[in-house]
């Protein structure tokens, strides 16, 4: 039971995260402040990860909700989703944690600024 409530903690913890991150970015946050909101996550492989599997889980929920209202948000969740997911990717290759960060921050800003 303990491990259940500690691995919810975790999620709970990387889903919080990933909620600050989403907002700030869409709110148009400099690139410096986004990534040191990351900080915590770019020193340790495995909390990057975490951060990840959050932060795929709330574009999917960012999706589903602009689906359902179909309301022309200027940018795409799926727009989002490719640079987590090329994080992910650099992660997996051995890739700098801190550099597959800053490198998916810069990739979501992109395309904020480029279609918003």
């Amino acid at each position: 039971m303990l491990k259940l409530e500690a691995a919810s903690q975790v999620d709970s913890t990387y889903a919080d995260l990933a909620e600050v991150f989403m907002r700030q970015l869409l709110d148009g946050a400099a690139y410096y402040a986004l990534s040191e909101l990351l900080l915590p996550v770019m020193e340790d492989r495995d909390a990057a990860n975490l951060f990840l599997d959050a932060l795929e889980r709330r574009i999917r929920d960012l999706a589903v909700s602009q689906a359902a209202k179909q309301n022309g948000a200027v940018v795409s969740p799926g727009m989002l989703m490719e640079p987590a997911g090329t994080a992910r990717r650099d992660l997996n290759m051995g890739i700098n944690c801190k550099y597959a960060m800053k490198n998916m921050v810069l990739d979501m800003q992109g395309e904020r600024e480029q279609h918003g």
